[in-house]
């Protein structure tokens, strides 16, 4: 039986050039929200990745095959076949893959907080033990309320994460915490800016390191202070530095530059 289609939101269907939104793990699109304003100016896509959200229904294949998908959307609904991604966390996973291979449909990368390695034993651990208490509604609330939610947002993350199915959370897990292909990342051709939180997890400070020493012409940055979800921790500094990068390719100044020196 064909799988169902993505559901992907738009915004700004007037607008001359495409910005795709890549959501985090446990997430959908609606992470993006607090990002709408700062995009005003551009036309934006903002899909659910299969499993999640509008896209529940759908099975998660693979990295590369979310990645595929990806570039089918690009083009076929952005402006002139190509988009500037943004991507958080495994947003930022599927955004190395989408632009590794298919480099052809991607203007530049805003990406953070990718993990690209196997997780050392203490966090492997902390993993196994979200998978024991998936199905918790309790275990998402905690969650959710160390990242700032409240209210109907918080109500929203709980029952995304809830949506997840078993064999779906299994295959993403899997494939996320083991260890990126190296000759994806080299063959990534389009400007990125990498940025890690200054309180990111020794994990996604290993991969920053990674990916400075196998992307070309990659740049790398912190955001000071910040942990992980910092889209929505610190949402001006997010958007100003977003659209820094998207209206020149530069590091804002409330970022900080080279601070990841490759491994």
């Amino acid at each position: 039986m064909a799988q169902p289609e993505m559901f992907c939101q738009e915004l700004n269907s007037h607008c001359p050039e495409t910005v795709l939104f890549l959501h985090g793990g446990n997430v959908a699109g609606w992470m993006w929200e607090p990002q709408h304003e700062a995009v005003r100016d551009y036309h934006c896509l903002v899909p659910d990745f299969p499993g999640y959200g509008g896209s529940r229904n759908m099975r998660w294949e693979s990295l590369a095959a979310t990645a595929g998908l990806l570039a089918d959307l690009i083009r076929a609904r952005a402006r002139g076949g190509r988009a500037h991604i943004v991507g958080l966390s495994l947003g930022a996973v599927v955004g190395l893959q989408l632009a590794g291979r298919h480099p052809d449909v991607v203007s530049s990368g805003f990406l953070t907080g990718p993990p690209l390695t196997a997780p050392r034993l203490a966090t492997g651990l902390l993993a196994r033990l979200q998978l024991r208490a998936w199905d918790q509604p309790w275990f998402w609330k905690s969650a959710g309320r160390g990242y700032g939610l409240t209210g109907e947002g918080l109500e929203v993350f709980v029952e995304t994460a809830l949506g997840v199915s078993k064999d779906n959370r299994d295959r993403i897990f899997a494939e996320v915490f083991g260890t990126f292909p190296v000759e994806v990342l080299r063959s990534i051709t389009a400007p990125l800016l990498l940025v890690t939180g200054g309180k990111d997890a020794r994990l996604i400070k290993d991969s920053a390191a990674i990916a400075a020493r196998e992307i070309p012409g990659i740049r790398t940055a912190m955001a000071p202070g910040m942990h992980h979800q910092w889209n929505i921790e610190d949402i001006g500094l997010f958007n100003r530095s977003l659209t820094a990068w998207l209206t020149g390719a530069q590091l804002h100044p409330g970022l900080a530059s080279a601070v990841v020196n490759p491994a």
